[in-house]
Formats: structure tokens, sequence, C-alpha cells
């Protein structure tokens, strides 16, 4: 159907043609009826809209109140409060303790709807646990106005401190203080010690306490007199600061060194004799004596925690950065009888192999062990403390940086770990200054033959100077192997230790690799992720890494560019 009708011209249309009077008089008769056309469209239209924009109201409506009775319907109204309850106690941080912040929980429950504000208001558990940064001046030169912004904030911390707490019920309590000591100036003693202050009327049901920063900033927290029979656990990572007072400041005799329920201790390297502190060594299940990377020099001296040590039998997980004050590498220690010692985590800036020689641990399932420092005798402290479990069946894990280890070494202490099942090789600070020297990287192919269900070619230990004389398999229990340093391990050195560990010949399937997490620093050679897939899909789980290609150079097109 012809939109307008025909004119003897339509086949001059899209061109330059100029019609003549009659050609002219035949064009405007047929614009004038495309024009009464259009008129007529138009209200066609407008009712058309009418219509349509009725049926789109009575939609949206009919939309809303399904809505709305779908949600009467919903399965989180047909929960009991009981479960919900549960629902809300999972919604809480795992690593750390929850903050006053409205956009985590549990705050943040309270503001959903009225009856999930009933439920939380009355579940003491999710205000059980708190963490309260003391808040500070923007910079250490405050205006009046900004002291009394400060001051107000601090008010309102208080205010909701208290409240948050006071929903706890009676339930014991979990308070981590933090002050940074890098931010603010002097201590204000009338609104930081306010808000410290708002804590100690609940002092009788503490029972995890965690305070870092300046020591001289938690004096009321220090100086606290009331008994606290609930504490069990006290973290202090305090230490001296010259703004918020330089004088030495003491915490062996505060109420929270002294408590009776005291389990677990953590300290950091303090201006005074740890000996002074009058916990309750015995009964400790958790210890950790930590000196800060950047202290030159340790207050805990090793004939200290050797002693320490010795009074607390009861260990089940121990934890020491420490800086030898003495080597002595000759000295000798009398045995330290750790029968319940399940995780063992030491970080050392110079290796004292006799100290850890003394230690008793055949309970032991975990250890962590990082040097800073070769050892001169070329005897590590962590091959004097695994030989010394050489015949346990509990060590499961290993997490160190070996690169401060002779390969021959290495390939000894891992002799000793017959039941290891995970290890994990982490960075090393100062691994090229190791190569440097001489030192061969221990992570290459030839551990990973070592660590296969496969004895070694003959002719090894021509190629590789660090071989021992066995072919007997490292670790034949290892199910997790992750690298996250620097290595010598080639891609197909890689592929070959996965196979046959893999290998349903040669292994039996509990000890078959569950976790393979490799970490580069070079770039690939060859993809082996496709000679893989099939034991991907049975079960394992494998993430292996490249440095990405370094574009820059000496003769880089991308020289002068971000």
């Amino acid at each position: 159907m012809a939109i307008l009708p025909e004119t003897s011209i339509d086949r001059y249309l899209g061109t330059n043609y100029a019609p003549n009077d009659d050609e002219i008089k035949e064009v405007e008769l047929c614009i004038s009826g495309g024009l009464q056309r259009l008129e007529a469209i138009k209200d066609e239209v407008a009712l058309i809209k009418v219509q349509l924009e009725g049926l789109l109201k009575e939609s949206a409506e009919i939309h809303g109140l399904i809505r709305g009775h779908q949600a009467l319907l919903s399965p989180i109204r047909q929960l009991p409060a009981d479960l919900l309850r549960e629902i809300f106690v999972a919604c809480l941080p795992t690593d750390r303790n929850p903050t006053m912040c409205r956009d985590e929980a549990p705050l943040i429950l309270t503001v959903v709807c009225s009856h999930w504000r009933q439920v939380a208001l009355s579940t003491p558990r999710i205000w059980a646990a708190v963490h309260i940064p003391i808040p500070q001046p923007v910079s250490s030169i405050s205006s009046p106005e900004q002291d009394a912004q400060r001051g107000a904030v601090i008010q309102r911390r208080r205010e909701g401190v208290k409240e948050f707490l006071s929903r706890s019920g009676s339930l014991p309590l979990t308070i981590s203080l933090y002050y940074d000591a890098l931010r603010g100036s002097a201590i204000s003693s009338s609104s930081t010690n306010a808000l410290l202050e708002s804590i100690i009327p609940f002092a009788a049901r503490w029972k995890n306490v965690a305070i870092a920063g300046p020591s001289a900033a938690f004096s009321p927290i220090r100086e606290l007199q009331s008994d606290l029979p609930q504490l069990q656990s006290l973290r202090l990572s305090v230490f001296r600061h010259e703004i918020h007072g330089g004088g030495t400041v003491s915490w062996k005799d505060s109420k929270l060194v002294k408590a009776e329920g005291l389990r677990s201790f953590y300290l950091t390297s303090m201006d005074e004799n740890i000996m002074d502190y009058p916990v309750k060594w015995s009964q400790l299940t958790d210890l950790s004596l930590v000196t800060p990377r950047d202290w030159i020099a340790s207050a805990f001296k090793s004939s200290d925690l050797h002693r320490i040590l010795q009074l607390s039998p009861a260990l089940i997980s121990c934890t020491l950065a420490i800086r030898h004050e003495s080597l002595d590498r000759e000295a000798t220690f009398s045995s330290v009888s750790l029968r319940h010692l399940e995780t063992l985590k030491i970080e050392e800036l110079t290796q004292w192999p006799n100290f850890f020689a003394a230690f008793d641990v055949p309970s032991l399932k975990s250890v962590e062990y990082f040097p800073r420092q070769a050892c001169p005798s070329g005897r590590s402290s962590l091959l004097a403390l695994l030989s010394r479990v050489s015949n346990s069946k509990n060590l499961e894990k290993l997490r160190t940086s070996p690169h401060f280890l002779d390969s021959r070494e290495f390939v000894e202490i891992l002799g000793y770990c017959g039941s290891l099942r995970s290890i994990f090789i982490s960075e090393a600070t100062a691994f090229q200054r190791s190569r440097q020297n001489g030192t061969i990287n221990p992570i290459n192919d030839y551990l990973l033959q070592l660590l296969a269900p496969r004895e070694l070619p003959h002719d090894v230990s021509d190629t590789h100077p660090q071989a021992i004389n066995s072919t007997d398999q490292l670790c034949p229990k290892l199910t997790e192997f992750i690298v996250r340093t620097q290595s010598i391990i080639s891609d197909h050195g890689l592929l070959t230790f996965i196979s046959r560990k893999q290998s349903t010949q040669s292994t039996d399937k509990s000890n078959k690799l569950q976790i393979v997490d490799i970490h580069f620093h070079r770039r690939r050679v060859h993809d082996i992720m496709p000679d893989l897939s099939a034991f991907i899909k049975a079960g394992m789980k494998a993430r292996i890494q490249y440095s990405p290609p370094n574009v820059r150079g000496p003769v880089s097109l991308y020289d002068g560019l971000p």
C-alpha cells in the first residue's frame, strides 16, 4: 500500500531534476494529502499513548503487589529467631575483631528491618568482641578547632563503646585497642583516657585483650586495680615512643600480666627484663616473644628465653622472633622439655643451633623457621631442631626460606621429616647475596627428584654436587608443595615431579599431591598445564605463575613512560 499517491515525476526523486509548473502543482497536491494523513496518525498515536500509560500503570501496581506478597513468603522470614542468631554470628569477621562501623556486622544487622534489629540487639554473642582505635589528630600541630573536633569524635566513640558492650549481656569479652604512634602529638589524658576508661567497667568480663601502640598511651588500662578473673589471652604490642613519653613504662606490675587464668601471652621487646614479669609460665599454652624487626638489639636474653621455656611445659604453640645477644657457639643448654608443643615459629637474626638443639618437642606438628643470616658454623638451627624429632610421626607442616642453607643441609633437614605433608617455601630477603657467595639454590630439579617416588639416576652426583648417597624418597607423604621464592626449577622438572607423584603404580592414593602452587621468577619456557589436565580433573589443585615479560632495558621502546 502506497504511503502517498504516485506522481509523474517519482522517478526523479533523489536527483537534481527541476519540475515544470504542471508538475509542481501535482507535487503540492500530493504533499497536502500526506500532511492530512499525518494529522490523523498523530491523533491515533495520542489515543494509543493514553491507553498504553494506563496499562503500564496498572502493570506496575500489580508487580508491586506481587513483590509485596512474595516478600511475605521469603524463606528468611520463616526462620526461627535462634537460627537467625546463628546466621548473625556467622556474619562476624573471623580474622579480627568486629568494628563499630555501620557497613559491617554487627551494626549493619540492626538497620535492615525492625525484626532483624530486635533479634540482633537480643543476641549478646555478636556484641562480645570489638576493635577500638583511638582517634588521632590529622597532624602533630593541631589548632584548637581540630582539638575540639577530635574531642567530639572521642566522646561519640566512647558512648558507642559503652552501648556496644552493654549489649553483650554477661558474656566474656574480646577487645583490641590500637593507638597509631605515627600520627598525632602528645597524649591528651582528658580525651584519650576517657575513651579507655569506658571499657574499665567491663574489666571483670575481659577474656582476650590485645593492645597495640605506645605504652604510655594506655595508662588507665596498665594501672587498672581490679581483678581480671576471666582474662585468658593478653597481647602486648607496646613500645616506648618519644612523643608519647620517652621514659620506660613497665607492665610487669599490671593486673593484666598477673591474671590467674592467663593461658596465652604475646609480648614485644621491652626495655626491661622479661624474667621480671610475674606471668604464670607453667600454665601458658600459647607464648609469643617478639623483637621488632627494626630494633637493633633484643631485650629478650637467650638465657632468659631458655629459662622461660623450661618453666612453660604446657605450651602448645610458641613464637620466637629473637636476636641472640650473645653467640658463644660452643655453649650448651640444658634440655627444654615441651612435650605438648605442636606449633613452633622461629625467626632469628643470627642462627644459634646449640640453643634449639636443647628442645625436646616430640608432639611437634608444624614448624616455621626464617633465618636472616647464614650459619657460619655450617649447621643451622633448623637442622639442630629437627634432628631431635627425627622419629616423630607428628610433624606434617614445614614453612621456611632455605636460601641461607647449604643445599646438602636442606636435603638433610627434609630427611628428618618423613611424615611431612606440606612444604611451604617462602621468600628470602638476601637470596641474591647467598648466590653471590657461591651457594647453589636448593630449590631445584634435583630436590624434586628426591621428593618424587623414584630412584635417582646413577650419574646424578655428576651434575649435582650436592647429591647425597641415598635413593630413598624424601617426604613420601607430601601432598602440598608451595614455592613463593626464587628457584631454579625447570618446567620439565616440575612436570616430571608431579607426574611421578601422581602415578598410581608408585604412589599410594592418600600420598598424591593435592596442591601445587609455584611462583616462578622467570619467563615461561614450556606450558605444562595441558599435561596436568588429567591430574587436575582427578582433584589436584595447580597454580603455576610466571613473572611478566620485562619491557624495560637500555634500548626499551617504553623508556620515559610510566
